[in-house]
């Protein structure tokens, strides 16, 4: 080993005043490079004892010596040439950049959807939802105490059948800014709204006139229909209310009645929205040709068509035939926007009602996945059906609360009409179900409507119908798409989806179904269905 060095020995030094004795040459090898000295520097004595060696002290160089050096030809042209990489990369980086962002795919703009475009409207009976005081007769205290249920279906509007004070068949006792004595106060209603406003919950109000009479449901009578409804408008939005539903537009004495009515209404609630959270007026007709024209004109945001309702009542062979025609020719194409979906609700019942009990489970999946805004009876989503001789009029059937006596409706005498098969059709049972529980694929598809932009904005193609099988896809831009398979037959099948449309992948996750199978990876090209099993299934875009 060679001589140890004292650090203490080293010393840097800048342009001090050092004797001259005691300066010495920069002559010799530093990192292996030569570095030339001061020519004019000595170096110091050495006094060597025998068999001893004296260190030679390392100075570094003077701020003289640096500056002279970095002058040197040599440096200046490695400055300059290092400036230059250090410029042309930043330079050459930016250009890929550039270049990244111009010949990256670009993302396809959403379209422009209001609020209530964006979600499922849950549509509430108020006397049939909850009895608070056990009169026999829901209350706005009840609906107050299940607003949390109403958000766990993952809905953010909330229609409500009409809850104004009326006579039966008598004009001039209709009040339209009021709420009738049966359901609550006006202090109950404001406790709604400021319920449902803290869930993010829109309160909508259906202000038909005539609403407890089975006849028209609209009447000429003496005092002012026109302004009364527009004077009410505002005075509920005031309160917090967000929109309203006009029904029965034929009852009217004329078409032109209608419009000139509904262009005075529409006209308050855009009026309102300036500045805030667009207000909606929606409208509906027996045949939904009606209201589709009042929308068309511009007199209302959205109709509420009965034409799948009576597509399906109409029909004695409810399959992929007859929904084909209905996603040919009912669901929107191209600019002509979006529209609202039902199947039942008053007049006709219950979904489950509606159509046969075994086709509910795929019907409820059709309707929650169709372009445009689904309108959800309450209790569909429990498979509430109404009894014998009963239909939905002015009030419906009991909400099933729980297997309880009356369904948990009330802690009284109902005076609503319960179903007795209630203990196996209520919230309490399907809320603690893991599998094939109506309620929760409910909760799931509705989660989809207001999360997932394919549900949301996308384009829904079919993919296959058969006589038992009815497939579609819905697709945005570069968003995770969603297969949706209805199998309306008996028996149990087994498809090879990709052989019907090769832009699918080998496996996709349920989403949610009847027969709930979520988190599941599926092999499409083995794609087993039971009997009236319904699947929804997410992919990954791929390019």
């Amino acid at each position: 080993m060679g001589d140890k060095v004292d650090m203490k020995d080293v010393q840097l030094h800048d342009d001090v005043d050092v004797e001259a004795g005691e300066k010495q040459a920069m002559t010799g090898v530093y990192n292996g490079l030569d570095v030339p000295g001061d020519e004019s520097a000595q170096p110091p004595s050495t006094t060597a004892g025998p068999g001893t060696v004296s260190p030679t002290r390392f100075t570094g160089l003077t701020k003289e010596q640096l500056l002279k050096q970095a002058n040197e030809p040599f440096w200046k042209r490695t400055r300059y040439a290092l400036l230059a990489l250090f410029w042309l990369a930043w330079l050459a980086m930016l250009v890929g950049a550039i270049m990244i962002i111009v010949t990256a795919p670009r993302c396809q703009a959403p379209p422009e959807l209001t609020w209530y475009e964006e979600t499922a409207v849950y549509h509430v009976d108020v006397r049939s939802f909850l009895d608070s005081d056990t009169d026999g007769v829901g209350d706005f205290k009840g609906l107050l105490s299940k607003l949390e249920y109403v958000k766990q279906l993952q809905v953010h509007a909330l229609l409500l059948s009409p809850v104004h004070s009326t006579e039966l068949d008598d004009a001039d006792r209709t009040y339209f800014g009021t709420v009738d004595g049966d359901v609550g106060s006006m202090e109950d209603f404001g406790d709604v709204l400021a319920g449902a406003t803290n869930k993010d919950i829109n309160i909508i109000l259906d202000l038909t006139q005539n609403y407890k009479s089975s006849g028209t449901k609209w009447l000429p009578g003496s005092r002012n229909l026109e302004n009364d409804v527009a004077v009410a408008m505002e005075f509920w939005m005031g309160k917090g209310v967000y929109g309203f539903l006009i029904t029965h537009l034929e009852d009217f004495n004329s078409t032109e009645m209608a419009k000139e009515m509904l262009s005075l209404w529409h006209n308050k609630t855009k009026d309102y929205a300036s500045g805030q959270k667009q207000r909606v007026l929606m409208v509906s007709s027996a045949d939904g040709t009606l209201a589709d024209e009042m929308v068309r004109e511009g007199l209302a945001d959205m109709a509420i068509p009965r034409d799948l309702t009576q597509a399906l009542k109409a029909s004695g062979n409810i399959g992929p035939g007859l929904l084909t025609d209905v996603l040919q020719n009912l669901v929107p194409h191209g600019d002509s926007g979006l529209r609202g979906w039902l199947i039942g609700g008053p007049g006709y019942g219950h979904l489950a009602s509606v159509v046969p009990d075994h086709l509910s489970g795929v019907l409820s999946i059709f309707l929650l996945t169709l372009p445009g805004t689904p309108f959800i009876s309450y209790g569909d989503e429990i498979g509430l059906q109404e009894i014998e001789n009963v239909t939905w009029s002015d009030v419906g059937m009991a909400m099933q609360w729980s297997n309880s006596e009356n369904a948990g409706f009330t802690n009284g005498k109902s005076g609503i009409p319960v179903n007795p098969e209630y203990a196996t059709r209520n919230v309490q049972r399907f809320s603690g179900l893991k599998s094939n529980s109506s309620l929760l694929m409910y909760q799931k598809l509705n989660k989809l409507k207001w999360n997932d932009w394919s549900v949301k904005y996308g384009n829904l193609t079919i993919v296959k119908d058969t006589s038992m099988l009815l497939s579609y896809k819905l697709v945005w831009d570069r968003s995770p798409r969603f297969l949706v398979c209805l199998n309306f037959g008996d028996m149990p099948s087994r498809y090879n989806m990709v052989g019907f449309d090769m832009d699918l992948p080998e496996t996709a996750v349920v989403v949610t179904g009847t027969h709930e199978l979520a988190g599941k990876n599926i092999l499409l090209t083995e794609l087993d269905l039971g009997p009236y099993e319904g699947l929804v299934l997410k992919y990954k875009f791929e390019e």
